[in-house]
C-alpha cells in the first residue's frame, strides 16, 4: 500500500506455506522489477537455491557452486 510519502511497501509468497506445507516456488519473476527505481527486496530463490537482495534497484543473488559462494546481480530469477 502507497503511504503519503509516496513510497509503496509490498509482499510476495507466504513464509507459513513454506514452512507448513513445503511450498519452496516461486512467487515473484525478478525481470518484471528490473527497472523498478529504487526497489529494495529480501527473500529466497525458489526451492532455497540461493539468497535474493535488492538494494536501491541493484540485484544481488547469491548461490553456491562448487562449495563457492556465488554472487549474480541479474534480475533473470
Amino acid at each position: 500500500s502507497q503511504n503519503k510519502d509516496g513510497f509503496e511497501v509490498a509482499y510476495e509468497g507466504a513464509l507459513k506455506n513454506m514452512m507448513h506445507k513445503g511450498d519452496l516456488s516461486a512467487k515473484a519473476d525478478l525481470a518484471e522489477f528490473d527497472d523498478t527505481e529504487h526497489l529494495y527486496g529480501l527473500g529466497a530463490l525458489e526451492n532455497l537455491k540461493g539468497e535474493i537482495l535488492i538494494m536501491d534497484g541493484e540485484a544481488f543473488i547469491s548461490t553456491v557452486e562448487n562449495g563457492k559462494l556465488k554472487i549474480n546481480k541479474s534480475f533473470d530469477y
